[in-house]
């Protein structure tokens, strides 16, 4: 369960203080599959950054529930939040956030690395034959394609199997072939792991997608 309570969220733009969130209240149930639609700057990344853990609620809270434990993200530490994120969080960032030194199976590697699921290393690399990027393993980010590095960032937020899945713009860079083969990929991964997939996008194809739409305005 992820639920927002009233949240309110602001940022300096320059001297300017613009609110993007205004008291915004939302709840999405274990296992749902929900769309945030809105245009640039509506914040849509608030939202995902808030669920991760990343930013925090100027007021009002941002509540998850994990194995019927349920978590006040700010009441928690930085260090407690970025624990939850390591290990409850698949996050695939708008520009990929790839490490530029680290091979494709590197990349993918990492988040097992970092919770300790090597167990799941064969999975999370076949999982980059399902998305077009067999035979690339051994590539570093800079050799790839804007595409090809996005597909990649997919397979790493899917590979230590997260409760949750955070996904901002998962289909930018991608044409009709792929856009279509991620968004089954993603909805298909999420369900099979029962995690909560939460997709920011412009695209109503990808919104389509879900069982829920939430539209933000700016």
């Amino acid at each position: 369960m992820i639920r927002f309570e009233s949240v309110s969220k602001r940022f300096l733009d320059g001297d300017v203080e613009r609110t993007v969130l205004r008291r915004y209240s939302f709840e999405v149930s274990d296992g749902t599959t929900v769309s945030l639609v809105g245009p640039s700057g509506s914040g849509k990344t608030t939202v995902l950054n808030l669920i991760a853990g990343l930013d925090v609620a100027d007021s009002g809270d941002v509540l998850v529930e994990l194995n019927g434990v349920t978590l006040s993200l700010k009441g928690m530490s930085s260090a407690a939040r970025a624990r939850y994120r390591r290990q409850s969080i698949g996050y695939i960032f708008q520009f990929f956030n790839l490490i530029p030194t680290l091979t494709v199976a590197e990349n993918v590697r990492l988040p097992l690395e970092l919770t300790g699921r090597r167990d799941l290393e064969a999975e999370a690399l076949s999982r980059l034959d399902a998305l077009g990027l067999a035979g690339r393993e051994d590539s570093f980010p800079e050799q790839l394609s804007g595409g090809e590095q996005q597909r990649v960032a997919i397979a790493r937020a899917l590979a230590h199997r997260p409760a949750i899945i955070l996904a901002d713009e998962p289909t930018g860079n991608l044409d009709a072939e792929n856009a279509g083969r991620v968004v089954d990929l993603l909805c298909e991964q999420a369900a099979a792991a029962g995690a909560t997939l939460v997709l920011a996008t412009h695209s109503e194809f990808v919104a389509g997608h879900a069982h829920q739409r939430l539209d933000l305005q700016r």
